[in-house]
């Protein structure tokens, strides 16, 4: 999806469900956001990869005219199946907490619970 700054790469959802009016017209897109492993506290670290991305607990409605093409995250195990790794293939391995910017992993060790934490805090 195109970036409000245009000087940032593109941003990664993927999409739940779309609609649109009966004309087809003022299509909307609900999105689950991927975030970059520089976004969240501790940043990109070397065991991370350069075509990695967050699942994030971040959903939105956009409208469809901000998508700039398709792409495919694949889970850490199929990307490494692949034959061959398209400028469009990333994969994804951890989930994000878009508020706190932690990897569930991060979260849990203390006890919250991602889902509960992250709807307090909205």
């Amino acid at each position: 999806m195109r970036p409000s700054d245009s000087s940032k790469p593109s941003n990664v959802a993927r999409v739940e469900t779309i609609e649109g009016d009966s004309r087809g017209a003022n299509v909307r897109v609900h999105a689950r956001w991927y975030y970059r492993p520089e976004e969240s506290i501790g940043g990109q670290r070397q065991f991370h990869g350069s075509k990695e991305f967050f699942l994030s607990d971040h959903y939105d409605v956009q409208s469809a005219d901000t998508i700039e093409g398709k792409c495919t995250v694949h889970t850490f195990k199929g990307y490494t199946k692949l034959d061959a790794v398209g400028n469009d293939d990333f994969f994804c391995r951890f989930e994000f907490n878009w508020i706190l910017k932690l990897l569930e992993e991060q979260v849990r060790p203390y006890g919250l619970d991602l889902r509960e934490k992250s709807s307090r805090l909205r």
